[in-house]
């Protein structure tokens, strides 16, 4: 019966992979590598949002017919939620871009996430690899852009991106993801492979923040191959109750610093973390808070790379999801990502905790958490959220829906 019932399952994985894959690889390759970018492609991004859009709402139906028949009301409901906010805020962020982005999270309810994985690890080392090769080269198509790191006089390069911190940016996401899919498998010369790409990307670009973070995220991986791969951390209260929250952690954080009195410790911290402070601050005081967000044209970078006067991107993902999707949609991303981590913790994954807790650290100081053509880990809130796994006791309300709702059969 389970092999007969994976079977039957398998196909809905591979279509989603599928269609990750091929989103994935267009809009990571449209929104981060420098290359022209002619009118036609506006037409066939549009066209490809829809096409996956359609498929990925034909899953959400099939899961929330199955979920009707079970009686999985809850689910449908949190779900359902989620999509009347994706449909309000999508045109606050990026149109249908955005829109398909949240899309996806609902649609990985049943979908097996080592699926996800292997379509984010082959589309995202595809284009890393290939902007990397085709730079170094010096073909016309691919330009390396160069800057000079204010203060410092450090020269950076792009590798072929369209700003300097995107291959680091990435290179970051691969690592955890590579990290999450092989997990006790991964070998030492992986692991060093896998630093010598960070170590080499953080020498042109100098893009300090991913390569910390991809480096942490290693040397605990070796640390625990050595050991075995016995939990310790989860082993302490103090770390297993930062390790179930760290996003809600982070955000607060953040709000917090850029709350704080502009004072020596405000102008202290926002150096060490590169102004990031003063930008969240200033993106509050600017815009302010919105139930549903807002639309917000951030004054950023030119065409060539160059940075615009007035500059006043909003770097941290919580301050900048919450500036322009607003209150609700940012308080349902933080509710469901801290479920996801509640029930990592308590499967007593550490390694996956350890993954998640870096990336929400990440995302106090970089706006790529829910950005899946750079990360593939938001699609878990999907997975542990709007797939109810296995049979569980339902509440007394779902219950008395459930009695009326199915056809009452006369006894004979």
């Amino acid at each position: 019966m389970d092999i007969k019932k994976s079977i039957q399952n398998n196909w809905k994985n591979l279509l989603f992979g599928a269609l990750y894959f091929i989103w994935g690889v267009f809009f990571l390759i449209y929104k981060t590598v420098n290359i022209p970018k002619p009118p036609i492609l506006d037409k066939f991004r549009l066209l490809l949002n829809l096409a996956v859009l359609a498929a990925l709402l034909f899953l959400i139906l099939l899961d929330w017919w199955k979920d009707w028949q079970k009686g999985y009301y809850t689910k449908i409901l949190f779900s359902g939620i989620f999509l009347v906010i994706a449909f309000i805020v999508k045109g606050h962020g990026d149109g249908w871009l955005s829109l398909v982005m949240f899309v996806f999270l609902i649609a990985s309810a049943s979908i097996n996430f080592n699926y996800i994985l292997v379509a984010f690890l082959g589309f995202s080392g595809s284009v890393l690899m290939g902007s990397f090769f085709l730079s170094s080269r010096g073909v016309r198509l691919l330009h390396n852009l160069i800057s000079v790191r204010a203060g410092h006089g450090v020269i950076r390069y792009s590798l072929g991106f369209n700003w300097v911190t995107n291959p680091a940016q990435l290179a970051f996401f691969f690592v955890a993801a590579y990290v999450a899919l092989r997990g006790k498998k991964t070998t030492y010369w992986e692991m060093l492979l896998l630093e010598l790409v960070s170590a080499y990307i953080y020498f042109y670009t100098d893009t300090i923040n991913p390569f910390l973070l991809a480096t942490a995220l290693l040397v605990y991986l070796a640390f625990e191959r050595f050991r075995g791969f016995k939990p310790l951390l989860l082993r302490g209260q103090f770390f297993k109750s930062i390790m179930s929250y760290p996003f809600v952690l982070g955000a607060a954080l953040m709000f917090m610093g850029a709350m704080l009195p502009q004072g020596r410790i405000f102008w202290l911290l926002n150096r060490l973390i590169n102004r990031r402070l003063w930008l969240s601050y200033n993106g509050l005081l600017e815009y302010g808070i919105h139930p549903f967000g807002q639309l917000i044209k951030f004054r950023n970078q030119s065409g060539q790379g160059e940075l615009l006067a007035g500059y006043n991107y909003v770097d941290s993902s919580y301050i900048q999801y919450t500036l322009l999707y607003g209150a609700f949609f940012i308080l349902f991303i933080l509710v469901a990502l801290s479920m996801v981590t509640r029930s990592v913790v308590k499967e007593n994954n550490e390694l996956l905790a350890v993954v998640l807790t870096l990336l929400a650290i990440h995302a106090m100081f970089d706006p790529q958490l829910l950005w899946l053509w750079y990360s593939p880990f938001a699609m878990l809130t999907g997975i542990k959220c709007f797939n109810p796994g296995q049979d569980r006791q339902l509440y007394k309300w779902e219950e008395k829906l459930s009695g009326f709702l199915r056809p009452k059969v006369k006894q004979a």
